[in-house]
């Protein structure tokens, strides 16, 4: 039962994310694909579902979270907002076991963590077409209404 909701709230919240994404992007389909997949991570985050990281890999097949995860590796943490930092924390090293769910995302802050150079992000996840200043403003937007706690 439980399952059968999640499954509905998270097609209801994509759709909601594509009919902003068309609001504010036209037929934007790059970032469609990040909203949804960032609507998905939300939900992750507040139900603590893992099986919704696979639909969020299906939703964004260009990488463009893990490009934003990569990047924010780089950003000091209290520069960083309530979204950024819960984003981060759920995959920072030794926050869980890696599975085949999460390992892209791992990956992606290891990355980061690990290099000197935040355009070595952009190499990483050259397929991800939108901006970093744009994914920054998509994570704002998909998950502000979200209490989250830092």
């Amino acid at each position: 039962m439980l399952c059968g909701r999640l499954l509905l709230a998270s097609l209801a919240i994509s759709w909601l994310a594509f009919a902003d994404a068309t609001f504010l992007f036209g037929a934007g389909l790059p970032q469609f694909a990040v909203l949804s997949g960032l609507a998905a991570l939300k939900g992750l985050y507040l139900t603590g579902e893992k099986t919704l990281l696979s639909a969020v890999q299906q939703l964004d097949p260009n990488g463009c979270i893990q490009k934003l995860l990569c990047r924010l590796q780089f950003k000091e943490e209290a520069n960083r907002t309530h979204e950024e930092n819960a984003l981060v924390k759920m995959f920072s090293k030794g926050a869980e076991t890696i599975t085949s769910y999460n390992a892209a995302f791992v990956y992606a802050s290891a990355i980061g963590s690990t290099s000197a150079d935040p355009k070595v992000c952009d190499k990483y996840f050259s397929k991800c077409p939108v901006s970093n200043e744009e994914l920054g403003k998509l994570l704002q937007q998909s998950w502000g209404c979200a209490n989250i706690d830092s």
